[in-house]
């Protein structure tokens, strides 16, 4: 495979608990953010990443009665969901997706993708600050791969490593865009 897709979600949201079974047009918000990044072109699986914890059992339980792909791992450190993932199916790259976006767009996520493609970075950065995409994200594989194995601070295992990447841009092979 050469891309996958992650959703990182949980049930636990201290602002607003539930938020990924809150409702957008009927269907629960993780249902609509799954369909649409299934919409990319270049993404070869769609992943529901959640963690072991009882709060998340009904998330579990929907995605499984709904033909979700769904992935169950620590709560707190949501970069070994990823690097569990990855080592189960190898993929070149994967795109993160938080589960409290609505607001996917499917074009810029594979634009990111053909970028890192054509490019061999292992990352994308914005060069000026967009609100409206946040939560979606493309990293390679082995640029998750070696945040895992080289930092244990809370803020890279939350952030699926993207601090440790931004920290240290100069070590890796980043892209920077403009976003219109």
């Amino acid at each position: 495979m050469n891309c996958i897709a992650i959703i990182q979600a949980r049930m636990s949201s201290s602002r607003l608990p539930r938020k990924v079974m809150s409702k957008l047009s009927g269907e629960p918000m993780i249902k609509r953010i799954y369909d649409l990044v299934n919409k990319c072109d270049y993404v070869d699986k769609v992943i529901v990443a959640t963690s072991l914890e009882k709060t998340d059992d009904e998330l579990f339980e929907y995605c499984k009665s709904n033909k979700l792909n769904v992935y169950r791992g620590s709560l707190n450190n949501v970069l070994s969901r990823f690097v569990d993932i990855i080592k189960k199916y190898n993929p070149k790259l994967i795109v993160r997706i938080t589960g409290d976006c609505p607001f996917v767009y499917p074009v810029f996520i594979d634009k990111q993708i053909k970028i890192l493609l054509q490019t061999g970075a292992v990352y994308i950065i914005s060069k000026k600050e967009v609100k409206i995409l946040c939560g979606q994200s493309v990293h390679s594989s082995s640029s998750l791969l070696f945040v895992a194995e080289n930092s244990s601070c809370a803020d890279d295992l939350e952030h699926v490593g993207s601090p440790f990447l931004i920290r240290n841009h100069g070590k890796f092979k980043v892209v920077g865009i403009e976003i219109p």
